[in-house]
């Protein structure tokens, strides 16, 4: 009994080191779920020679899908996407051409594909329009959303708040698949 009691003792001092600290957040996984759909987020779109501002805000939407959303999508990385451009004859970190984004979410597998473009307005503001679209399907059903933000604002933070918009407006596809499903039926 003295033993057990001793034990416990040890235990409980050693308890407060086990507490998680008052700041301390649960770490989310850095997979994703076996079967959730490929997404392709490409290079946003611009009106101005300032590259590293789209690549910025793509970065942000991909890793906000990467870390708060893995249930619903498996988003490819930049890196990974990169190199498989390199080795098909694009120039990696550039917008993809039109008429080239079908081919490469088609190559990649991806299910859905992310596209976007920042467009300065006057004065020191800047419209960033983001659209979820399905890679297949007949037609394809897309989500899009807009944001307007000061200029020397827009970061990982405006990516962060478009994939946020974006996975709202992602819950329609379903309803709108068990729609047709029943519609065809």
């Amino acid at each position: 009994m003295m033993r057990r009691a001793s034990m416990m003792a040890a235990f409980l001092v050693g308890a407060p080191a086990l507490a998680v600290p008052a700041g301390a957040q649960l770490v989310r996984p850095v997979a994703a779920a076996p079967d959730a759909p490929k997404l392709l987020v490409l290079p946003f779109v611009r009106d101005y020679a300032d590259s590293a501002m789209s690549l910025v805000v793509a970065d942000g939407v991909r890793e906000r899908l990467r870390t708060a959303h893995l249930d619903k999508f498996n988003t490819l990385r930049r890196q990974d996407l990169n190199r498989i451009l390199t080795e098909s004859g694009f120039t990696p970190d550039v917008p993809v051409e039109p008429a080239n984004v079908r081919p490469v979410a088609q190559f990649m597998n991806a299910r859905y594909l992310l596209e976007g473009s920042m467009i300065r307005r006057p004065g020191d503001s800047m419209l960033v329009v983001a659209r979820l679209v399905e890679a297949r399907g007949t037609p394809p059903q897309a989500a899009t959303v807009s944001l307007l933000a000061s200029a020397a604002r827009i970061g990982t933070g405006t990516g962060t708040e478009i994939a946020n918009r974006l996975v709202e407006r992602y819950r329609t596809f379903d309803e709108v698949a068990e729609c047709r499903r029943r519609l065809d039926a």
